[in-house]
């Protein structure tokens, strides 16, 4: 299946080489990156809630705010 990211947050700021978030609402899938622009881990979704992620044991806060900012719901385990 192939995923098409139409969804692009950036928790850092509109900054070059800043991490960033990519989200395919088709697929229920996304992938985030840390603020130096590594690689993060993915994201999938259950409509508009998190349901999984990996890549790290804790998702970044600047991912997680940008995530509810958006409208993505995020259960209390993210505070």
């Amino acid at each position: 299946m192939e995923h098409n990211y139409t969804i692009t947050l950036h928790p850092y700021g509109n900054v070059i080489g800043a991490g960033f978030v990519q989200i395919s609402p088709s697929t229920h899938y996304g992938y985030w990156e840390f603020k130096d622009g590594s690689e993060g881990g993915g994201l999938w979704f259950d409509n508009n809630e998190l349901v999984d992620f990996d890549g790290h044991y804790l998702l970044p806060k600047s991912i997680v705010n940008a995530l509810r900012d958006y409208g993505f719901s995020l259960d209390d385990t993210f505070d």
